[in-house]
Formats: structure tokens, C-alpha cells, sequence
């Protein structure tokens, strides 16, 4: 029986088979030329003759890429540490990028300055001026406008300054009240709100509905209370707790709650508000003056102290002498719209004023005592 040829077979091997690996070495230098490619010696991995990457060669890697010129190499963007202007980058071709931002500009060269300098500087500097730009602050002390309105939010915030579209402002030049938190304000003219927590403490009839607004000088009020038929409501949650501590009728308007003033505060509460009628209401604010009224630094405060005043027959403002004179950001009652009780050191103007009582230490009006649940005048 005859052999099987081919190349799986048995016997000799398929003809055109045989030519086409005796030509082979003649062949594949002529292949890799046309491709661009390396010739390839019998020895040769048929990896290493790959076609290179059309940018060029193709780039090292390992520790051969953290290298250039026997240096190290700096990545695209990333800050010098050591050696060179403080501030400035470094391209790949080891100079500077003179268009990176440059800290210290406006300073003596090699000056550092601190977080708390800065802002001390600022605070300074806002003081002098009575008001200042974002751009010429960050001019004036060699920093970036981020730098800068962070730093006037930590002001804002220590109540060093007034933070303003753009810029900021003194508290002096704006004459406004700084809104600080609950727990600040409890020790603040203690004297002065004892007498006039007194006098309105009085006021208070066995048959009134009573709003008491959110501030320390209202909880001190509510702390002065005797028990009584009275009901109260409020947005203040600690007030609340005060008056139920002493077992009297509170009624909690809803609403979010502002974690600084512990006061419940947003449509909710306005809304709550429009459905009561109060004979009678007490109410804080952050500064009055003849001009803008009685006036508050939030927008969802004023907007809740204008609802609830709107809804009271009987309403009046308890300020010690220090808010007189002093205007906040946001009015939310003209000065006519309530009776202002007021303790201390009271400018002679504000003395003898249609709708302004001036208390004393006993809780007694400047013109006598309360009768009948109107103020003396």
C-alpha cells in the first residue's frame, strides 16, 4: 500500500509544503522590510521585532521612568518642595512655570505668613478702612481670593467682622449686632434683661395667648412667670422647655430647627403662625434704630418674627440699651409697629419716646408702674 502524503501523514512530506519552508530564510527579510520591521535572526524572539508605537519609542518604565538624565523627574503640576521660588511649578523641562501663582507677592521675600496672622492682618485691615474688597485684600497680603473669603468666613463667623457680597465690613462703619450663639448671649447685660424681664412679666393677664419669640431675653421672661391660665406659644424649643418645666400651656409651632438659636424657623412655622391670634407677644431683635426699625441678621428669622407680629393685638420688644442705635441686616417690624422695653444706659433720645419704655432695676416703667397690661409712658 502506497505512503500517505502530506504533513500529518506518514512518509515523505507534502511537496509545496517543502518548497515553502526551504524558502523561508529568503522570504521573511524581505516581509519585515515592508513592514518596517526588524529583520529577525533564527534566534531571535518573534516579540522583539514588534512595530514601534507611532508617537515614537515607546516609553521606559520601572525605575528608568522616575529618571531623566540621571535626575529625578518632576511630575506636570506638582509643587517643588525644596530648592526653587516658593509657589512656583516645575515642567518636565526643569524650569519654572512662570505663569503658576506666586505666594508672598505684596510681602518682604521670605516672608510666611500664618493662617492666623493673615486673618489678623485682615481683621486689621478691615477695621482701618470700614470696608474692603476681596481683590485688595488678596493683593494687599500676597494671597488668592479663595484664601481670602475663607478667612473672612472664620471672621464672620468669631464676629470680627461683617462678611459682604464682594468683601467685607466693620461692624462699627455698618453699625450692626453681631448674631451670636444662644449660649453667648445668656451672660450678656444680665442686669438690664432681669428688669426688663420683670416689667414684662407683669403684663402677662390669666386670659392672654402669649407669643414669645426666640432669644435669651424671651427664656429669661419665661423663667420670671408665675403659673397662670395663659397660654403660650413659640418657636424657641428651649423656651418651651421652660414654660412646660413649670407646668404651663405651650403650644411648639413646627418648623426646622436653627441649631445656633435652638429656634424653629422656615415656611412650616410661618404657616403655623397664620392660624393663631395672640392678645399678646414678646419679641428680640439684634438692634433698633429710628430709621430701619427693629432689625435681625437672618432672612428666615425676620420672616418668621414679621409673621407672628403681624398676628398679635398687643405686641412689644425687649432690648437692652446696647441694641439701641444699632441696625442689623433685615428689618422685620418698623419702630411704631410694637412698644419697645428697653434697661441701662439709654441715650437720652430714646428717653420719653412715644412707644418706648425705659424699665429699672424693680421692673417699674419710666413713667410709673404697669396697670392694667399697658405699659406706663
Amino acid at each position: 500500500m502506497p505512503q500517505r502524503a502530506g504533513p500529518a501523514g506518514r512518509g515523505e512530506p507534502h511537496a509545496p509544503l517543502q518548497a515553502a519552508q526551504a524558502r523561508g530564510p529568503q522570504l521573511r527579510p524581505l516581509l519585515h522590510r515592508g513592514y518596517g520591521l526588524p529583520a529577525r535572526g533564527p534566534g531571535d524572539h518573534r516579540l522583539d521585532g514588534r512595530r514601534p508605537p507611532r508617537g515614537g519609542p515607546r516609553r521606559r518604565g520601572g525605575l528608568r521612568a522616575l529618571l531623566r538624565d540621571g535626575r529625578p523627574r518632576v511630575r506636570r503640576g506638582r509643587r517643588r518642595e525644596q530648592g526653587g521660588p516658593a509657589g512656583l511649578r516645575l515642567r518636565r523641562d526643569g524650569r519654572h512655570d512662570q505663569g503658576a501663582p506666586q505666594l508672598g507677592r505684596g510681602l518682604p521675600r521670605g516672608a510666611l505668613v500664618l493662617a492666623h496672622e493673615r486673618q489678623a492682618r485682615i481683621a486689621a485691615l478691615v477695621g482701618e478702612r470700614g470696608v474692603a474688597t476681596v481683590s485688595d485684600l488678596a493683593t494687599e497680603l500676597g494671597t488668592s481670593e479663595s484664601t481670602i473669603r475663607r478667612d473672612l468666613d472664620r471672621l464672620h463667623e468669631a464676629h470680627r467682622l461683617v462678611k459682604v457680597h464682594g468683601g467685607a465690613m466693620a461692624l462699627e462703619r455698618a453699625h450692626l449686632t453681631r448674631d451670636l450663639t444662644l449660649p453667648d448671649r445668656y451672660g450678656l447685660h444680665a442686669g438690664e434683661k432681669d428688669a426688663i424681664c420683670r416689667l414684662a412679666a407683669t403684663l402677662v393677664g390669666p386670659d392672654d395667648f402669649v407669643y414669645l419669640d426666640a432669644g435669651s431675653t424671651v427664656e429669661a421672661l419665661a423663667s420670671l412667670l408665675a403659673p397662670t391660665r395663659a397660654a403660650f406659644a413659640t418657636n424657641s424649643v428651649s423656651t418651651a422647655l421652660v414654660l412646660a418645666a413649670k407646668g404651663l400651656r405651650v403650644i411648639v409651632l413646627g418648623g426646622e430647627l436653627v441649631d445656633a438659636t435652638k429656634a424653629l424657623s422656615g415656611p412650616d412655622t410661618t404657616e403655623a403662625i397664620a392660624r393663631y391670634n395672640f392678645t399678646l407677644g414678646f419679641w428680640g431683635t439684634n438692634g433698633v434704630t429710628a430709621e430701619a426699625g427693629f432689625t435681625v441678621q437672618d432672612r428666615g428669622e425676620a420672616a418668621v418674627k414679621s409673621a407672628a407680629l403681624a398676628r398679635c393685638a398687643r405686641p412689644y420688644v425687649l432690648a437692652d440699651a446696647s441694641k439701641l442705635g444699632k441696625r442689623s441686616l433685615i428689618t422685620y417690624a418698623p419702630l411704631e409697629a410694637a412698644t419697645l422695653v428697653t434697661a441701662g444706659d439709654v441715650p437720652a433720645q430714646w428717653r420719653g419716646r412715644e412707644g418706648v419704655v425705659v424699665a429699672d432695676a424693680a421692673g417699674i416703667g419710666d413713667n410709673g408702674p404697669v396697670e392694667d397690661g399697658e405699659p406706663g409712658r
